[in-house]
């Protein structure tokens, strides 16, 4: 069996090892000091508004049948009324992640909050 020494940390690992951790320290920092999330809203194919999901805002919006109403509040967002026949904009309820949107086809509006979902598929 051989004897195994103990090696001692020079000045150079351990301003490596100091610089490594800075760098982890510093990505896991930059991840979670992010900016919001933003809640875009389109009119036929046209940009009506874009606001942080953190503001809370009641916007209406004027769209092919008449005017939709849509609130944010508590980092979600939702149809509150609109001038469609079925009203699933509104039955959609709300939607809080990076990916989602919410749509009034026969009024021509589209809600989605901006960034990815961070979901590749989803199975049964």
């Amino acid at each position: 069996m051989e004897n195994l020494q103990a090696t001692k940390l020079t000045l150079g690992d351990l301003i490596v090892i100091f610089a490594l951790i800075g760098i982890g320290l510093n990505l896991l920092m930059g991840r979670t000091q992010a900016s919001p999330a933003q809640v875009i809203i389109t009119s036929t194919d046209r940009q009506i508004t874009r606001i942080d999901i953190t503001e809370e805002r009641i916007i209406e919006v004027e769209g092919k049948l008449g005017k939709s109403v849509i609130e944010v509040a508590d980092g979600k967002v939702r149809f509150v009324n609109s001038p469609c026949p079925h009203h699933l904009c509104m039955k959609r309820g709300w939607i809080d992640m990076p990916g989602d949107w919410i749509a009034c086809v026969p009024n021509g509006i589209l809600v989605r909050i901006s960034g990815e979902s961070g979901f590749d598929a989803v199975t049964p």
